[in-house]
């Protein structure tokens, strides 16, 4: 995850930051747990797809974990509140097909 990700989505009080989500995870903790997903080959409980625009998205169903990710590395990590929902409507918005 680059600094300026980390930076948007970790304390910084806006809209984007998700570090009320993960609560008891510290700064670098949440940058590993978004690489660790978006890393993840998919399997019963992690879905993933490919955007039309090359990212990457993973959904771990268990834990509630969304990630995008670049060549650059992860951009967010968060717990959507529509769930897997949510997965499967940015999935079709992306133009995305399943990674397998």
């Amino acid at each position: 995850m680059t600094k300026q990700s980390l930076d948007k989505h970790w304390g910084s009080g806006n809209k984007s930051d998700h570090s009320i989500q993960y609560a008891k995870l510290t700064k670098e903790q949440y940058a590993d747990r978004a690489l660790e997903l978006a890393r993840s080959k998919t399997n019963e409980t992690i879905l993933g797809y490919i955007a039309e625009n090359g990212s990457i998205v993973r959904y771990d169903i268990i834990n509630n974990d969304w990630v995008r990710a670049y060549n650059t590395g992860p951009a967010t990590l968060f717990k959507p509140v529509r769930g897997i929902d949510y997965f499967f409507e940015n999935m079709a918005e992306d133009g995305g097909r399943i990674d397998v």
